[in-house]
């Protein structure tokens, strides 16, 4: 299985520079666990791109299953993307873990987003 897992936040010193300028540690976890079941894994960061330019990148990968990772102030554009991703391939299967969703169970109700990872994604997505 293709996996692409994506990092959300425009690399913005002046607003958001404390969470963007941080090694993803979280997501990379995540993907260590799903690499080591022999899935083949790419981490996308979100740091100069634009949400369109990002998802055609993401796109480009062909992926069966894109991860999200999302803190509060990135939901808004993680669900943009994953919407634009449902549009060009709605086989994708979308899934949202991060600070946002562990925080607000219940997110699901957004035609764009297929499951919420609620806590550790490394214990979950891992048993993929």
């Amino acid at each position: 299985m293709k996996i692409a897992l994506v990092e959300l936040g425009l690399w913005n010193p002046g607003k958001y520079a404390r969470h963007s300028a941080l090694e993803p540690i979280a997501i990379e976890y995540v993907g260590s666990a799903v690499k080591s079941k022999g899935h083949n894994v790419r981490l996308f960061q979100q740091r100069t791109e634009s949400n369109e330019e990002l998802t055609n990148k993401i796109l480009d990968f062909e992926p069966d299953l894109v991860g999200f990772s999302a803190m509060t102030y990135a939901f808004p554009d993680g669900l943009e993307i994953a919407g634009r991703i449902k549009q060009k391939n709605p086989d994708v299967y979308t899934v949202f873990g991060g600070y946002h969703a562990s925080s607000i169970p219940g997110i699901v109700q957004y035609d764009s987003i297929d499951f919420t990872v609620i806590g550790e994604g490394e214990n979950t997505l891992g048993s993929v």
